[in-house]
């Protein structure tokens, strides 16, 4: 049977060719032959899948889903940031403002822009029906089963969904031609052959890393030639935050572009090796995970966690060259290598250079509850260290405007952040104590 390759067009017989032996359990993984794309072919031809995402997908939200939406709400309002000055300068300060979702879950960010601006105008989609309810009693929010088309916008939004849709191509040069003059597109999305990760769940499993939900598995490189060849130019990125972020606006030029080729066979090579670093991992065979596979964050971490006292016996220049410089080396662009390295840094009492990297962790991943809680940390403990008592008072200040930052944006840690803030007041004597003595 035939299946179009929603990367290169291509509806050739026999162009794909299965590639299940690189997971655990066959669910129809195919590579095609033309362009070396990543697929489930026969979940395209899927008549029944909006009633799939409807029902089954997934079950109504929770708390858990409250924390994770308000850790995105982080990333966006760090990624959205310059866009969002830009209207709060201008005139009409967001009057009016055309915002449409794609797949906006349960409409935690559609809430949040119409907070900031409370004169523009939202709406989105959304399949599954539990979600749908819980927009439109927890925020008002009607959310619908199409995108309009019939409209202009000034902003669209497809955040994590682009994996799942059937004709991708075809949709991005939907939202393109729904663009107002000065219109964004914003988008993220996961991809694959990089770093080595499970898109936000704990541990790694290789079946959820190829979940046939998501029918689109493309690598950086394909993903940018495609928002292209979709008329959509690239003018901000980020690939730190949550995945690949893109904020595009629309270039017709672009369409034109050649569409990125990869022979096949290489990509079945590349399947291989992460299928063997997958298995080495399920051995706690860390080093072989990452001679498979080094852009591996995960198994970098567990490498140092299991041989901790092998690597202290080596001395810190040791932990510093291979753990820290080898891990910062193979995963350039993990937050969790960072996050590793400062926590080094603390277990052996170097305090600004621990804060240095938390400082990177944070602008990788804005508001990131973990990172925020070690740096109000790193700051008790180095003002333990200050002589001066000013700067002892000034440091546990700025540990104490962080936790409550961390407070405000993270129903999660509130209990936490709320013991510390509280525990460093006990320590801190009073402008009437200090006067009195």
């Amino acid at each position: 049977m035939k299946y179009r390759c929603l990367n290169c067009d291509t509806t050739e017989e026999d162009n794909w060719e299965n590639v299940d032996a690189y997971r655990i359990k066959p669910s129809g993984m195919s590579v095609c032959k033309t362009c070396g794309y990543i697929t489930y072919p026969e979940r395209l031809e899927n008549k029944n899948l909006k009633e799939y995402y409807r029902k089954d997908y997934r079950k109504p939200p929770t708390h858990a889903n409250l924390f994770t939406g308000m850790r995105k709400l982080n990333y966006h309002a760090s990624f959205l940031d310059d866009l969002f000055n830009d209207w709060d300068k201008a005139d009409d300060k967001g009057k009016d403002k055309e915002i449409f979702e794609i797949g906006a879950a349960y409409g935690i960010v559609l809430h949040w822009i119409k907070r900031q601006f409370p004169e523009c105008n939202v709406n989105g989609t959304e399949w599954t029906t539990s979600y749908k309810r819980n927009a439109f009693h927890e925020y008002g929010i009607n959310l619908v089963d199409d995108f309009d088309d019939t409209k202009k916008y000034d902003l669209i939004m497809s955040y994590k969904v682009a994996e799942h849709q059937i004709d991708v191509d075809k949709d991005l040069r939907k939202y393109a031609e729904c663009l107002k003059e000065n219109g964004k597109l914003y988008i993220s999305v996961p991809q694959w052959f990089g770093e080595l990760n499970n898109f936000g769940i704990a541990g790694f499993d290789i079946e959820y890393y190829y979940h046939p939900d998501h029918i689109n598995c493309w690598t950086r490189e394909q993903f940018e030639n495609l928002l292209s060849r979709a008329g959509l130019k690239i003018v901000k990125t980020n690939h730190t935050m949550y995945d690949s972020t893109y904020l595009c606006e629309r270039d017709d030029s672009l369409m034109n572009t050649d569409v990125i080729k990869y022979d096949y066979k290489e990509v079945i090579k590349t399947l291989d090796n992460i299928k063997k670093a997958s298995d080495c991992m399920d051995k706690s065979d860390f080093v072989g995970a990452i001679e498979s596979y080094p852009n591996f964050p995960m198994a970098h971490v567990n490498r140092y966690e299991l041989n901790r006292k092998k690597f202290h016996d080596m001395g810190f220049d040791k932990i510093q060259k291979e753990v820290i410089d080898f891990g910062l080396k193979c995963c350039p662009e993990s937050a969790e290598i960072v996050g590793m390295a400062a926590d080094i840094y603390m277990r052996y009492d170097k305090w600004n250079e621990a804060l240095k990297m938390i400082d990177k962790a944070l602008a990788m991943k804005p508001g990131l509850e973990k990172f925020m809680i070690s740096a109000a940390n790193i700051l008790f403990k180095l003002a333990k260290l200050e002589t001066d008592k000013e700067q002892q008072a000034l440091r546990i200040e700025e540990a104490r405007m962080i936790l409550r930052q961390c407070k405000n944006t993270s129903q999660q840690a509130v209990p936490q952040c709320t013991d510390m803030i509280y525990q460093a007041n006990a320590n801190l004597p009073t402008p009437m104590e200090l006067n009195a003595t």
